[in-house]
Protein backbone atom coordinates (compact mmCIF):
# COMPACT_ATOMS: atom_id res chain seq x y z
CA UNK A 1 0.00 0.00 0.00
CA UNK A 2 2.75 2.18 0.27
CA UNK A 3 4.49 2.14 -3.52
CA UNK A 4 3.71 1.50 -7.24
CA UNK A 5 3.09 -1.79 -8.52
CA UNK A 6 5.73 -3.37 -10.54
CA UNK A 7 6.12 -6.29 -12.73
CA UNK A 8 6.78 -8.95 -9.91
CA UNK A 9 3.41 -8.00 -7.68
CA UNK A 10 0.64 -10.25 -8.85
CA UNK A 11 -2.98 -9.25 -7.07
CA UNK A 12 -6.06 -11.75 -6.56
CA UNK A 13 -8.53 -11.24 -8.84
CA UNK A 14 -12.07 -12.67 -6.67
CA UNK A 15 -15.75 -12.00 -5.95
CA UNK A 16 -17.42 -11.06 -3.39
CA UNK A 17 -20.36 -12.62 -1.77
CA UNK A 18 -22.66 -9.48 -0.51
CA UNK A 19 -24.60 -11.49 1.30
CA UNK A 20 -21.66 -13.99 3.73
CA UNK A 21 -19.45 -10.69 3.23
CA UNK A 22 -17.08 -13.37 1.88
CA UNK A 23 -13.98 -12.52 -0.32
CA UNK A 24 -13.99 -15.80 -2.93
CA UNK A 25 -10.79 -15.58 -4.91
CA UNK A 26 -10.66 -16.70 -8.24
CA UNK A 27 -7.52 -15.80 -10.10
CA UNK A 28 -4.42 -14.29 -10.48
CA UNK A 29 -2.94 -10.91 -12.41
CA UNK A 30 0.14 -8.62 -13.09
CA UNK A 31 -1.85 -6.40 -14.99
CA UNK A 32 -3.56 -3.64 -12.27
CA UNK A 33 -2.98 -0.37 -11.31
CA UNK A 34 -4.52 1.30 -7.55
CA UNK A 35 -6.39 3.46 -9.68
CA UNK A 36 -8.32 1.54 -11.88
CA UNK A 37 -7.29 -2.15 -10.75
CA UNK A 38 -7.03 -4.91 -13.72
CA UNK A 39 -10.40 -3.42 -14.86
CA UNK A 40 -12.33 -6.36 -13.52
CA UNK A 41 -16.08 -6.54 -15.03
CA UNK A 42 -18.85 -8.92 -14.45
CA UNK A 43 -20.08 -10.69 -18.17
CA UNK A 44 -23.63 -10.39 -18.04
CA UNK A 45 -24.09 -12.70 -21.25
CA UNK A 46 -22.68 -15.46 -19.48
CA UNK A 47 -23.38 -17.19 -16.09
CA UNK A 48 -20.78 -16.85 -13.80
CA UNK A 49 -17.81 -15.08 -15.74
CA UNK A 50 -15.74 -12.14 -14.75
CA UNK A 51 -13.20 -10.17 -17.48
CA UNK A 52 -10.00 -9.24 -16.13
CA UNK A 53 -6.23 -7.96 -17.86
CA UNK A 54 -3.38 -9.64 -16.81
CA UNK A 55 -0.22 -10.04 -18.41
CA UNK A 56 0.50 -13.49 -20.54
CA UNK A 57 3.14 -14.38 -23.11
CA UNK A 58 4.80 -11.45 -23.31
CA UNK A 59 1.49 -9.33 -23.61
CA UNK A 60 -1.74 -7.35 -21.44
CA UNK A 61 -4.78 -9.53 -22.69
CA UNK A 62 -8.19 -9.74 -21.56
CA UNK A 63 -9.03 -13.00 -19.42
CA UNK A 64 -12.72 -14.36 -19.60
CA UNK A 65 -13.18 -16.62 -16.02
CA UNK A 66 -15.57 -18.66 -15.25
CA UNK A 67 -16.32 -18.79 -11.80
CA UNK A 68 -17.65 -21.69 -11.22
CA UNK A 69 -15.61 -24.32 -13.50
CA UNK A 70 -12.42 -22.03 -13.27
CA UNK A 71 -12.06 -22.28 -17.25
CA UNK A 72 -10.55 -19.34 -18.62
CA UNK A 73 -9.45 -18.14 -21.93
CA UNK A 74 -8.38 -15.33 -23.50
CA UNK A 75 -10.51 -12.70 -25.16
CA UNK A 76 -7.80 -10.21 -26.84
CA UNK A 77 -5.99 -7.28 -25.59
CA UNK A 78 -6.28 -5.63 -22.28
CA UNK A 79 -9.62 -3.54 -22.19
CA UNK A 80 -10.49 -0.39 -20.67
CA UNK A 81 -14.44 -0.41 -20.65
CA UNK A 82 -16.92 -2.53 -21.32
CA UNK A 83 -20.49 -1.85 -23.01
CA UNK A 84 -23.41 -3.01 -20.68
CA UNK A 85 -24.85 -5.96 -22.54
CA UNK A 86 -21.11 -7.16 -22.85
CA UNK A 87 -20.80 -7.85 -26.29
CA UNK A 88 -17.83 -5.00 -27.07
CA UNK A 89 -15.14 -4.01 -25.27
CA UNK A 90 -12.74 -0.87 -25.74
CA UNK A 91 -8.90 -1.15 -25.45
CA UNK A 92 -6.12 0.85 -24.80
CA UNK A 93 -2.31 0.82 -24.75
CA UNK A 94 -1.46 0.00 -21.53
CA UNK A 95 2.08 0.18 -22.00
CA UNK A 96 1.95 3.36 -23.19
CA UNK A 97 -0.14 5.07 -20.47
CA UNK A 98 2.33 3.32 -18.12
CA UNK A 99 5.07 5.60 -19.60
CA UNK A 100 2.73 8.76 -19.83
CA UNK A 101 0.30 8.39 -16.70
CA UNK A 102 2.02 6.71 -14.04
CA UNK A 103 -1.18 4.91 -11.68
CA UNK A 104 -3.36 4.31 -15.08
CA UNK A 105 -0.86 1.99 -17.21
CA UNK A 106 0.71 -1.50 -16.09
CA UNK A 107 3.91 -2.35 -14.98
CA UNK A 108 5.83 -5.50 -16.96
CA UNK A 109 5.84 -4.43 -20.92
CA UNK A 110 8.01 -1.88 -23.01
CA UNK A 111 5.82 0.04 -25.34
CA UNK A 112 7.15 -0.92 -28.98
CA UNK A 113 6.14 2.35 -29.83
CA UNK A 114 7.05 4.28 -26.95
CA UNK A 115 9.89 6.80 -29.11
CA UNK A 116 6.68 7.67 -31.53
CA UNK A 117 4.71 11.01 -30.42
CA UNK A 118 1.68 9.40 -33.21
CA UNK A 119 2.13 5.98 -33.94
CA UNK A 120 0.19 5.07 -36.79
CA UNK A 121 -0.81 1.83 -35.47
CA UNK A 122 -2.27 2.53 -32.20
CA UNK A 123 -4.75 3.90 -30.16
CA UNK A 124 -8.55 3.32 -29.38
CA UNK A 125 -9.45 -0.40 -30.32
CA UNK A 126 -12.80 -2.13 -30.56
CA UNK A 127 -12.89 -6.03 -29.13
CA UNK A 128 -15.58 -8.40 -29.74
CA UNK A 129 -15.78 -10.09 -26.61
CA UNK A 130 -17.38 -13.11 -28.38
CA UNK A 131 -15.29 -13.54 -31.08
CA UNK A 132 -12.01 -11.80 -30.00
CA UNK A 133 -12.18 -9.85 -33.50
CA UNK A 134 -10.22 -6.58 -32.62
CA UNK A 135 -9.54 -3.18 -34.66
CA UNK A 136 -8.29 0.25 -34.02
CA UNK A 137 -11.36 2.43 -34.36
CA UNK A 138 -9.38 5.55 -33.56
CA UNK A 139 -5.45 5.79 -34.28
CA UNK A 140 -3.75 8.50 -33.22
CA UNK A 141 -2.87 9.79 -36.84
CA UNK A 142 -6.56 9.81 -37.22
CA UNK A 143 -6.94 12.58 -34.59
CA UNK A 144 -3.83 14.87 -36.26
CA UNK A 145 -5.63 14.73 -39.12
CA UNK A 146 -8.48 16.82 -37.73
CA UNK A 147 -7.11 19.21 -35.23
CA UNK A 148 -6.93 22.65 -35.68
CA UNK A 149 -3.80 24.50 -36.03
CA UNK A 150 -4.16 26.24 -32.77
CA UNK A 151 -4.98 22.98 -30.94
CA UNK A 152 -2.37 20.83 -32.94
CA UNK A 153 -0.39 18.43 -31.02
CA UNK A 154 2.23 15.52 -32.19
CA UNK A 155 5.55 17.81 -31.35
CA UNK A 156 5.30 15.13 -27.66
CA UNK A 157 4.02 12.15 -26.98
CA UNK A 158 0.00 11.80 -26.76
CA UNK A 159 -1.89 9.17 -25.20
CA UNK A 160 -5.45 8.28 -24.97
CA UNK A 161 -7.03 7.63 -21.57
CA UNK A 162 -10.51 6.68 -19.81
CA UNK A 163 -13.03 5.30 -22.05
CA UNK A 164 -17.08 5.01 -21.51
CA UNK A 165 -19.28 3.37 -24.16
CA UNK A 166 -23.03 5.25 -24.11
CA UNK A 167 -26.22 2.84 -22.90
CA UNK A 168 -26.48 0.98 -26.13
CA UNK A 169 -22.77 1.03 -27.24
CA UNK A 170 -23.35 2.52 -30.39
CA UNK A 171 -20.81 4.95 -29.50
CA UNK A 172 -17.78 5.86 -27.37
CA UNK A 173 -16.19 8.59 -25.47
CA UNK A 174 -12.62 9.03 -24.65
CA UNK A 175 -9.91 11.29 -23.59
CA UNK A 176 -6.68 12.54 -25.57
CA UNK A 177 -3.78 13.81 -23.40
CA UNK A 178 -0.45 15.03 -24.33
CA UNK A 179 1.96 17.49 -22.75
CA UNK A 180 3.00 20.38 -24.56
CA UNK A 181 7.33 21.10 -24.44
CA UNK A 182 8.71 23.51 -21.85
CA UNK A 183 4.95 22.67 -19.68
CA UNK A 184 4.51 19.92 -16.87
CA UNK A 185 0.63 19.49 -16.73
CA UNK A 186 -0.69 17.84 -19.78
CA UNK A 187 -3.70 19.22 -21.85
CA UNK A 188 -6.63 17.33 -22.94
CA UNK A 189 -9.48 16.68 -25.23
CA UNK A 190 -12.77 14.71 -24.74
CA UNK A 191 -13.70 13.17 -28.72
CA UNK A 192 -16.10 11.27 -29.53
CA UNK A 193 -16.87 8.27 -32.26
CA UNK A 194 -19.19 5.62 -33.43
CA UNK A 195 -18.13 2.43 -32.54
CA UNK A 196 -17.62 1.00 -36.18
CA UNK A 197 -14.52 4.30 -36.10
CA UNK A 198 -16.70 6.81 -38.36
CA UNK A 199 -18.32 10.38 -37.13
CA UNK A 200 -14.92 11.28 -35.19
CA UNK A 201 -16.20 14.72 -33.04
CA UNK A 202 -13.68 16.51 -30.65
CA UNK A 203 -16.71 17.66 -28.20
CA UNK A 204 -14.41 19.29 -25.87
CA UNK A 205 -11.51 21.33 -26.51
CA UNK A 206 -10.07 21.54 -23.24
CA UNK A 207 -7.21 22.24 -22.15
CA UNK A 208 -9.45 20.75 -19.02
CA UNK A 209 -11.37 18.15 -19.60
CA UNK A 210 -11.53 15.25 -16.10
CA UNK A 211 -14.42 12.66 -14.95
CA UNK A 212 -17.35 12.12 -16.84
CA UNK A 213 -20.19 9.49 -17.86
CA UNK A 214 -23.22 9.18 -20.64
CA UNK A 215 -26.60 10.52 -18.87
CA UNK A 216 -28.58 8.69 -22.16
CA UNK A 217 -27.33 7.96 -25.55
CA UNK A 218 -26.77 11.59 -26.63
CA UNK A 219 -25.62 13.56 -23.67
CA UNK A 220 -23.04 13.41 -21.67
CA UNK A 221 -21.48 15.13 -18.45
CA UNK A 222 -17.96 16.03 -17.48
CA UNK A 223 -16.25 18.03 -15.26
CA UNK A 224 -14.26 20.75 -17.67
CA UNK A 225 -13.10 23.88 -18.49
CA UNK A 226 -15.75 25.60 -20.87
CA UNK A 227 -15.79 29.18 -21.69
CA UNK A 228 -13.19 29.99 -19.12
CA UNK A 229 -14.99 27.88 -16.43
CA UNK A 230 -14.37 25.05 -14.40
CA UNK A 231 -17.61 23.06 -13.87
CA UNK A 232 -19.59 20.00 -14.31
CA UNK A 233 -21.01 20.62 -18.12
CA UNK A 234 -23.77 19.01 -19.88
CA UNK A 235 -23.04 18.60 -23.39
CA UNK A 236 -24.65 16.44 -26.33
CA UNK A 237 -22.21 14.13 -28.08
CA UNK A 238 -21.94 15.56 -31.58
CA UNK A 239 -21.25 19.44 -30.06
CA UNK A 240 -24.75 19.91 -31.05
CA UNK A 241 -26.02 23.54 -29.47
CA UNK A 242 -24.57 25.15 -26.17
CA UNK A 243 -22.99 23.11 -23.16
CA UNK A 244 -24.76 23.94 -19.74
CA UNK A 245 -23.07 23.81 -16.54
CA UNK A 246 -24.74 22.15 -13.76
CA UNK A 247 -24.92 21.54 -10.26
CA UNK A 248 -23.42 24.95 -9.60
CA UNK A 249 -22.28 25.26 -5.86
CA UNK A 250 -23.40 21.61 -5.13
CA UNK A 251 -20.44 20.15 -7.21
CA UNK A 252 -17.82 23.18 -6.69
CA UNK A 253 -15.07 20.44 -7.51
CA UNK A 254 -14.00 17.54 -9.58
CA UNK A 255 -15.13 14.06 -8.62
CA UNK A 256 -15.44 10.68 -9.63
CA UNK A 257 -18.86 11.21 -11.33
CA UNK A 258 -21.93 8.41 -11.81
CA UNK A 259 -25.28 8.14 -12.57
CA UNK A 260 -27.93 6.02 -11.33
CA UNK A 261 -29.37 3.47 -14.33
CA UNK A 262 -32.50 5.38 -13.63
CA UNK A 263 -30.56 8.86 -13.96
CA UNK A 264 -32.52 10.18 -10.80
CA UNK A 265 -29.52 10.55 -8.86
CA UNK A 266 -25.68 11.35 -9.67
CA UNK A 267 -23.29 10.33 -7.27
CA UNK A 268 -19.73 11.65 -6.81
CA UNK A 269 -16.53 12.51 -4.28
CA UNK A 270 -14.17 14.99 -3.63
CA UNK A 271 -11.01 14.89 -3.29
CA UNK A 272 -9.05 15.21 0.20
CA UNK A 273 -8.66 18.17 2.00
CA UNK A 274 -6.20 19.20 3.86
CA UNK A 275 -6.95 16.94 6.41
CA UNK A 276 -7.07 13.82 4.10
CA UNK A 277 -10.86 13.70 4.71
CA UNK A 278 -13.07 12.78 1.15
CA UNK A 279 -16.93 13.21 1.21
CA UNK A 280 -19.13 10.84 -0.46
CA UNK A 281 -22.37 12.42 -1.87
CA UNK A 282 -25.33 12.16 -3.89
CA UNK A 283 -27.24 14.62 -5.69
CA UNK A 284 -30.77 14.84 -7.31
CA UNK A 285 -30.86 15.31 -11.05
CA UNK A 286 -34.28 16.82 -11.36
CA UNK A 287 -33.91 19.25 -7.89
CA UNK A 288 -30.09 19.46 -7.39
CA UNK A 289 -30.45 18.36 -3.97
CA UNK A 290 -27.37 17.54 -2.55
CA UNK A 291 -27.04 14.46 0.10
CA UNK A 292 -24.22 14.00 2.11
CA UNK A 293 -23.45 10.12 2.47
CA UNK A 294 -20.04 10.67 4.78
CA UNK A 295 -16.79 11.29 4.53
CA UNK A 296 -13.50 9.25 4.94
CA UNK A 297 -10.10 9.46 5.72
CA UNK A 298 -7.57 8.50 3.00
CA UNK A 299 -3.65 8.82 3.26
CA UNK A 300 -1.71 11.73 1.67
CA UNK A 301 1.28 10.30 -0.24
CA UNK A 302 2.65 13.80 -2.03
CA UNK A 303 5.34 12.11 -4.18
CA UNK A 304 3.10 9.32 -5.10
CA UNK A 305 0.33 11.01 -5.78
CA UNK A 306 -0.34 7.33 -8.33
CA UNK A 307 -0.83 5.36 -4.87
CA UNK A 308 -3.82 7.69 -3.68
CA UNK A 309 -7.12 6.06 -2.72
CA UNK A 310 -9.89 7.84 -4.55
CA UNK A 311 -13.22 6.73 -3.06
CA UNK A 312 -14.22 5.66 -7.13
CA UNK A 313 -17.97 5.11 -6.19
CA UNK A 314 -20.50 2.81 -8.64
CA UNK A 315 -23.75 1.42 -8.48
CA UNK A 316 -25.21 -2.05 -7.92
CA UNK A 317 -27.70 -2.76 -10.90
CA UNK A 318 -31.08 -2.24 -9.41
CA UNK A 319 -29.45 1.17 -7.55
CA UNK A 320 -29.81 -0.40 -4.15
CA UNK A 321 -26.09 -0.17 -3.12
CA UNK A 322 -23.27 1.99 -3.97
CA UNK A 323 -19.95 0.38 -3.91
CA UNK A 324 -16.94 2.46 -3.04
CA UNK A 325 -13.17 2.41 -2.08
CA UNK A 326 -11.82 3.41 1.24
CA UNK A 327 -8.43 3.25 3.59
CA UNK A 328 -10.10 5.03 6.81
CA UNK A 329 -10.05 1.71 8.68
CA UNK A 330 -6.37 1.29 7.89
CA UNK A 331 -5.74 -1.16 4.62
CA UNK A 332 -7.70 -0.48 1.17
CA UNK A 333 -10.83 -2.00 1.16
CA UNK A 334 -14.20 -2.02 -0.76
CA UNK A 335 -16.88 -0.83 0.92
CA UNK A 336 -21.12 -1.16 -0.13
CA UNK A 337 -23.47 1.48 1.52
CA UNK A 338 -27.12 0.32 1.40
CA UNK A 339 -29.61 3.02 0.35
CA UNK A 340 -32.73 4.02 1.79
CA UNK A 341 -35.69 4.12 -0.46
Amino acid sequence: MDRPPTAGDEAVVGVVDVRDEKFLPVSGTRAWNFQQGAMLHWLPTAAATVLFNDRREGRFVCVAHEVDSGAERIVGPAIAALSDDGTLAATLNYARIAGTRPGYGYAGLEDPAAAENMPVGDGLGLLEVATGRHRIVVSFADLARRQEEQLAYGQTKVWFNHVLFNPSATRLAFLCRWVPRGQKKWLTQMWTVNADGEDLVRCLDGPLVSHFDWKDEQTLIAWAGVEGLDAMWEFDHKRRGRAAAMFRGVIPHDGHICYSHDRRWVISDTYPGPDGRRELYLVEYATGEKISLGTYHSPIHPKLHEIRCDLHPSWSADDRYIAFDGMHEGTRQRYLLELEH
